[in-house]
């Protein structure tokens, strides 16, 4: 019995080092293979060139927030390109009071001193941003303990800008409004070259925020053509597809940091796990209390067990699996870094309609667990399977993002032909070339953005949306008719609501407050 027990216990670890030299060699050769292709694929490879203007502050995480931070927008921010019907968005610049979704009602001058408190820290913000005076220097070597403060009073300082933007517009001072959209645009610079997920996911919350500030922008008058031509060639200039690929980039390096032994004990791994399994990360439920007296009683001895297995799993994971674990996740990133760059290069996204979805990727989706691996694979596979991250979904994101920016584009465009010309062309393809390089893309339908003027100098602007189907601009979603410009069947660049559809809006807003307007 003892030789036949040392026997196996002889062929377990024969087979478990066969893994590891199998999984160091495949490592190695991928890896040789991704710099041959020109590929970066560690933090020190990816660590961002410092600028050498002396004139320009380098700063950490902590010092860009307390930079960013000064500026806070009031309480009850109003809400800019708010849709009350479908295809059809409240000008609250226009309005002396207004009525938000929790049928609160506001007014603007109700707001003014918190207005006024903004005026001096915008001002300093908007010479930061406009002069291009700081560089957030993160420390990628911290790995996925890096602390990132700066994120959210960026988003902060975004809602700032915006909310003074419309405030501006309500008085009619439109220098200040075209000053705070430009500063706008450089503060999404500020976060482009990140190479994180949750960077990329905060600038297209950004982006998001300030589109409001632009829509009712470009619903007055007043605006010059120089003004408008800079702030379209600011919009031409971002990009959301390319950083995100590039944070796919960072992300794998990071994760690679996991996969070292010298920065991820075998302690630091089981206290990973363990708050994998409180969080509910790790394939079951969070952690929680035994109920009963005899599940409590017993409580200790299942832990013990837990826990050993647990140690043991890790042991030979370290030993026989870690560099196989890291080959499979670097090689499915990989895809996705491919992905995101042929989207951009083409600007076209798969619509959901017209591309099956890719099989190997749904594995990810949703469950974070690989549901076609066998038991073995996601006993090697473990690691992978709790840091990659359904990235189809950031990338959609960022898709739609890209053509929230060619309406951006197109519509600044439009109005500068309305202001030249005195109307709105006939086609997008008469935009080209006096003031558009190219005729808008729609990255959904890999066609151009749908257009067609309309009476009183009004337009119809839409995207076909993810699912790849033209609706004819059909903005309703079908859970909410009211969702916003991305949620519905189309995505479509809003048109101005009348006074009536405002008015019952607010009053269905009001109703369900139990608010009584002023």
């Amino acid at each position: 019995m003892l030789f036949v027990a040392a026997g196996l216990a002889s062929l377990a670890a024969l087979f478990l080092i066969e893994e590891r030299v199998r999984g160091a060699l495949a490592l190695s050769a991928w890896q040789r293979e991704m710099r041959g292709r020109g590929e970066k694929i560690t933090v020190q490879e990816l660590a961002r060139l410092l600028p050498t203007n002396a004139a320009v502050r380098i700063v950490n995480a902590f010092e860009a927030q307390g930079l960013l931070a000064g500026p806070r927008a009031p309480a009850t921010l109003p809400t800019a390109m708010q849709m009350v019907a479908p295809g059809k968005a409240r000008l609250v610049s226009a309005a002396g009071q207004w009525i938000d979704s929790d049928g609160r009602t506001n007014a603007w001058r109700d707001l003014a001193s918190e207005f006024e408190s903004l005026r001096e820290p915008l001002s300093d913000l908007r010479l930061i941003l406009t002069n291009r005076a700081m560089f957030i220097r993160l420390d990628f070597e911290e790995g996925f303990e890096m602390v990132l403060p700066h994120l959210a009073a960026a988003k902060s300082a975004m809602q700032a800008l915006n909310a003074d933007a419309i405030h501006a517009l309500h008085e009619g001072r439109l220098d200040e409004v075209w000053e705070n959209l430009m500063a706008a645009t450089f503060l999404l610079d500020l976060l482009e070259e990140e190479r994180l997920l949750i960077s990329q996911l905060v600038r297209i919350a950004d982006a998001a925020i300030i589109q409001g500030g632009v829509w009712e922008a470009l619903e007055a008058e007043g605006w010059t053509d120089a003004q408008l031509e800079a702030l379209q060639g600011r919009w031409e200039e971002q990009e959301f597809m390319a950083p995100m690929g590039r944070a796919l980039e960072g992300e794998r390096a990071l994760a690679a940091l996991v996969y070292d032994p010298k920065r991820y004990s075998l302690r630091k791994l089981v206290e990973l796990t363990d708050n994998l399994l409180s969080l509910g990360l790790s394939g079951g439920p969070p952690a929680s209390a035994p109920q009963g007296e005899l599940a409590q009683l017993f409580q200790p001895v299942i832990d013990f067990g837990r826990r050993g297995r647990q140690v043991i799993h890790l042991v030979c994971w370290r030993f026989a699996w870690a560099k196989q674990d890291q080959l499979f996740h670097h090689r499915e990133v990989q895809k996705q870094i491919e992905t995101a760059r042929r989207a951009a290069h083409d600007r076209r996204w798969k619509a959901k309609a017209a591309v099956p979805p890719d099989e190997e990727w749904q594995v990810f989706a949703g469950s974070g667990l690989f549901g076609k691996l066998s038991r073995y694979d996601r006993m090697r596979f473990w690691l992978a399977l709790e840091t990659l991250t359904a990235w189809d979904t950031a990338l959609a994101k960022a898709a739609r993002l890209d053509v929230m920016r060619e309406q951006i584009v197109t519509a600044i465009a439009l109005k500068r032909h309305r202001l030249r010309h005195g109307r709105l062309p006939p086609t997008l393809d008469a935009l080209v070339p006096e003031f558009l390089a190219a005729v808008p893309r729609d990255w959904f339908a890999d066609a151009p953005m749908r257009y067609r003027p309309g009476a009183g100098g009004t337009y119809e602007l839409h995207s076909v949306g993810s699912d790849g189907v033209d609706d004819g601009g059909d903005s309703r979603n079908p859970q909410d008719e009211v969702r916003g410009l991305q949620l519905g069947r189309d995505m479509v660049w809003p048109r101005r609501a009348s006074p009536e559809e405002v008015a019952a809006a607010e009053s269905k807003w009001a109703k369900a407050g139990g608010v009584k307007t002023r």
